[in-house]
């Protein structure tokens, strides 16, 4: 009887950890917002500082700043000597902007989005109504992806694109990233992104200008179900937007995008697949919410992928997890 409540008392406690556990995660991540918000690891790299110092240079409430570089050190993502903070390695390489493997705006986004989201839930469940996103709450999403582009774009360049005269569509370029770059390492590279979001169309193409890009890139404003994208694309790219479509709407795009294509052109669909992982559980509920098909599990995308005409489906890995996938797919020749 002793070693049944022994026992009992065990799993209480385990219970009690995952509570527990559960509400960390979710102080870390407005921990870490706030300090990516605010700039605090990129300031850290170029001056360690104490707090005191540190709410002085950058016009802050001592009291506040202090208590949050205690939480910081605390949470492993600063180093304390003395009255001195500094950044540790991991804060150096995932939440410094000047990081290549940077996914400082992943936890800023989330939370941004989140936050607005979370007071909705309850009332859109049981209405069964899909939550409308602002375009600027879409681009704090988009944003939050951001960690991923390097990655992302290691992948590409395996692609065909370095080859002459290669021609590129970016449907839901978002910031132009990838669009930007491949036109960068290919003199001869053209292409067109395609962006809902009229603001976000101007700023790209402000920055295309600002590479001297202008003669071969150009984002254009509109629906990529409804505007011309032109034709003979050796490569069209679908970055993290697939999924919030309808089922429908999807097939219909990359109807679209097949046509776009050169018949030995290729498609890359970026998304993270579905899986029993919790936090793709979460955003593939959170998708669905928003009003689009979902995250798939990797067999249905190949075969969505099939259905509309690629035969030739493979994936390839984009981060160190295996998470987010590339789905590429070509056309029989």
């Amino acid at each position: 009887m002793q070693l049944f409540d022994t026992l009992r008392r065990y799993k209480m406690l385990l219970d009690i950890k995952k509570v527990l556990d559960m509400s960390s995660g979710f102080h870390k991540l407005w921990h870490i917002s706030t300090g990516v918000e605010l700039g605090i690891f990129d300031n850290l790299v170029k001056t360690p500082m104490g707090s005191q110092e540190y709410a002085a240079v950058y016009d802050m409430d001592i009291e506040l700043i202090n208590a949050w570089m205690e939480i910081g050190a605390s949470y492993g993502l600063l180093k304390k000597r003395g009255e001195v903070y500094s950044n540790t390695a991991f804060t150096e390489t995932y939440l410094c902007t000047h990081s290549k493997h940077c996914f400082a705006n992943f936890p800023w986004g989330i939370t941004s989005m989140h936050s607005k989201l979370f007071e909705k839930l309850p009332e859109l469940m049981r209405k069964r109504e899909k939550y409308q996103i602002s375009p600027e709450l879409a681009l704090k999403v988009a944003q939050g992806t951001r960690f991923l582009d390097n990655w992302a774009l290691d992948v590409l360049l395996t692609l065909p694109v370095h080859e002459e005269n290669c021609k590129v569509m970016d449907i839901g370029c978002g910031q132009g990233y990838y669009l930007i770059e491949l036109a960068k390492r290919n003199q001869s590279l053209t292409g067109i992104g395609v962006e809902l979001q009229e603001s976000l169309c101007e700023e790209v193409n402000r920055r295309i200008k600002a590479e001297g890009l202008q003669d071969r890139l150009s984002v254009l404003y509109g629906n990529a179900k409804e505007i011309n994208l032109g034709e003979n694309y050796n490569i069209c790219l679908i970055n993290n937007m697939l999924y919030y479509l309808e089922k429908k709407d999807a097939m219909d795009l990359l109807k679209r995008a097949k046509k776009a294509l050169k018949p030995n052109g290729v498609i890359a669909v970026q998304q993270p697949i579905l899986t029993g992982n919790v936090d793709v559980g979460f955003v593939h509920w959170v998708i669905l919410i928003f009003g689009g098909m979902g995250l798939l599990p990797r067999a249905d995308l190949i075969n969505l992928l099939k259905h509309e005409g690629f035969d030739q489906v493979t994936t390839k890995k984009i981060e160190p997890t295996g998470q987010w996938l590339y789905f590429i797919g070509k056309m029989k020749q």
